[in-house]
């Protein structure tokens, strides 16, 4: 089995396809045998002996990096700045098959690389590329990154003949390979450093026709371009990210996006974030066999520690947020988006405090029938693959306990599908406790008519009959096609507990250039941190990370991800749909009971009255 869990046991099973030399071991890892055996390789004399090496080299990218490629050592562990032989870990070998089936597997795909700091990943980016510049025939390969003068750099030369340069520059990495190599492993014709191959952003291999070439953020980064290979460093640090995605898109069916984790809100943590297609591989910092020396595991928490950590936390503070970045790498705790850090802490809970997200109680379906009197429910069905899911407990009669209020929020998609049948966005209705705040239940689907939606939300709020005697309150977005939505629903149906706006219009409607959205997703945020809403759906949280402030900081906050491709469920990636439904809800939450429309109003002196004034004072009595 994988030791890291970055390859399934397909491609683990290949590896000896894929690196037969290094799998036999025909060059050792220790790093003393290493050193001699490089030294008769290097110093070797014989044409056939060299021939067969540059062979297996081509052959076996692993062979060839364990053999014949150095890198560069800072000296901020070993003390001793300068180059040292690059023998692969375990978990840089899995990353490496990963990578090279990303690149000449029969599926091309692209990878997103997530790494901590001091991982070694961009060097191993730069071995892989620079294997297929040197031993195959017209490799065009891109490299870019944020700024200009982080993909190439200076080198010089002293009179000694020792060599210094800016190292940690992408193309920089390629002259540092070849500058601690054997002359005869280099390509016919080339010389390191030297003119008509190596010029400013570029490296040619006259022997290959194969060909690097760099770019950054300000360029046109590969527009209209075609290439074997696009390799794209510090993507998360990349203002423009997004606009780069689109330029690469015809560049290649392989695009290597890696970075080390940014704001949530970036495109590296949105539209290529477990994208169909793009070949995730998260590095772990425990996975590195020098920083895991003495790691212990807290058996309450799961939460690892060593003593290169401690050490490396000591030196920042133990500030989270740069420790997030540098060390730990965990999306689930990026900032920089709309909702505040204390937002998910109050949700997912820390490592002391337990958050108030949950699983649910149970998972089903509503058996929705219809009446005279319109769609009821008459049972609810458990289903592994149902879209309900519920968090509170039905009574002995199979309903919802009658012991409180209930209170409806509704996201209305337009229910459009594809050929395949899969909705554009998701629908939800999202069912709230309203003294305690709680989500009780929720229902999402997608590829649903606004009109039939209504009839589920009819049926289920009726359902969820209160303490009041009266169904669930609604309220919904308007906007679109929860205009239809509304009608049906108050007209059709005649559902007459619908939250009224100041013109007496129903449903809420988010003008996305006003503050008055702002405001609502404010209020949604601050009654969680308050504990006034208790969110209890993972995915929801999820989703609150990719909304980020819109431009110049006014209007409604936007959700990042609304162009992601489809997601496991059937329907398109989030859209933000489980955020509205919550953010109107809090509106309806925050007044509850003045949210009533005046069609719901029993005559005076009925026993509805008599019930609803009951009702009323001993939920204010609640409220004191």
């Amino acid at each position: 089995m994988s030791k890291h869990g970055l390859i399934d046991l397909t491609l683990e099973g290949r590896q000896r396809v894929f690196f037969p030399h290094f799998c036999d071991n025909l060059v050792p890892l220790n790093p003393a045998k290493n050193r001699l055996w490089r030294q008769r390789a290097f110093s070797t004399t014989n044409k056939d002996d060299q021939k067969t090496l540059r062979r297996m080299c081509r052959e076996d990218l692993l062979f060839y990096t364990a053999g014949f490629v150095s890198i560069f050592d800072a000296g901020d562990d070993s003390g001793t700045p300068g180059a040292v032989p690059f023998l692969p870990y375990d978990f840089q070998v899995e990353a490496f098959t990963v990578l090279w089936d990303c690149m000449n597997g029969g599926n091309r795909r692209s990878a997103r690389v997530k790494k901590p700091r001091r991982m070694g990943i961009t060097w191993m980016a730069m071995v892989l590329l620079e294997h297929c510049w040197h031993f195959f025939d017209n490799r065009h390969i891109l490299v870019g990154s944020r700024r200009e003068e982080e993909v190439d750099g200076t080198i010089t030369i002293s009179k000694g003949g020792r060599f210094s340069g800016e190292w940690s520059k992408l193309l920089p990495k390629v002259d540092f390979i070849h500058l601690y190599q054997p002359p005869w492993l280099w390509p016919h014709g080339y010389t390191p450093r030297m003119e008509p191959y190596r010029t400013r952003m570029k490296i040619a291999n006259p022997e290959r026709n194969s060909i690097f070439w760099g770019t950054s953020a300000t360029g046109k980064a590969g527009r209209q371009e075609r290439g074997w290979v696009a390799l794209w460093d510090e993507a998360a640090h990349t203002d423009n990210l997004y606009e780069i995605i689109g330029g690469l898109s015809q560049f290649s069916p392989c695009k290597l996006w890696v970075s080390s984790i940014g704001n949530l809100d970036h495109a590296f943590s949105t539209t290529l974030k477990d994208a169909p297609g793009i070949e995730q591989i998260p590095l772990e910092w425990h996975m590195h066999p020098d920083y895991a020396e003495g790691m212990t595991i807290d058996l309450d928490t799961g939460e690892r520690s060593s003593p290169w950590l401690v050490r490396k936390l000591d030196e920042i503070n133990h500030d989270p947020v740069i420790a997030n970045s540098e060390y730990f790498a965990d999306e689930s705790k990026q900032v920089g988006g709309f909702y505040h850090p204390d937002t998910f802490f109050k949700m997912l809970g820390t490592s002391d405090k337990p958050g108030t997200v949950m699983e649910p109680l149970q998972v089903g379906m509503l058996d929705v029938n219809d009446s005279e009197s319109g769609p009821f429910v008459s049972r609810f069905v458990d289903q592994s693959n149902g879209r309900w899911r519920l968090w509170l407990a039905l009574g002995s009669d199979g309903r919802p306990p009658r012991n409180t209020r209930y209170l409806m929020g509704c996201d209305i998609a337009a229910g459009t599908t594809d050929q395949d049948g899969r909705g554009a966005s998701n629908s939800v209705l999202v069912v709230v406790d309203h003294l305690t705040g709680e989500v009780v239940a929720e229902f999402v689907t997608h590829g649903m008519r606004p009109d039939r939606l209504a009839r589920v939300a009819c049926a289920a709020g009726r359902w969820f009959e209160g303490s009041d005697f009266a169904p669930a309150r609604i309220i919904f977005e308007r906007n679109g096609p929860g205009a239809n939505f509304g009608d049906v629903l108050a007209k059709d149906l005649r559902y007459h507990n619908l939250w009224r706006d100041k013109d007496d219009k129903f449903g809420w409607f988010k003008d996305g250039r006003s503050d008055k959205a702002r405001l609502a997703f404010g209020l949604h945020q601050q009654m969680i941190c308050e504990g006034r809403f208790k969110e209890r759906g993972r995915e929801c949280a999820d989703e609150m990370r990719h909304y980020q402030n819109p431009p110049g900081g006014k209007g409604s906050p936007v959700h990042s991800a609304a162009l992601h491709s489809s997601d496991p469920s059937g329907s398109r990636e989030n859209h933000g749909d489980r955020t509205i439904a919550r953010v109107v809800v809090c509106l309806l939450l925050e007044n509850p009971y003045q949210a009533v429309t005046d069609s719901m109003e029993a005559p005076f002196g009925s026993m509805r009255a008599i019930n609803q004034k009951r009702s009323k004072e001993t939920f204010e009595a609640q409220l004191a």
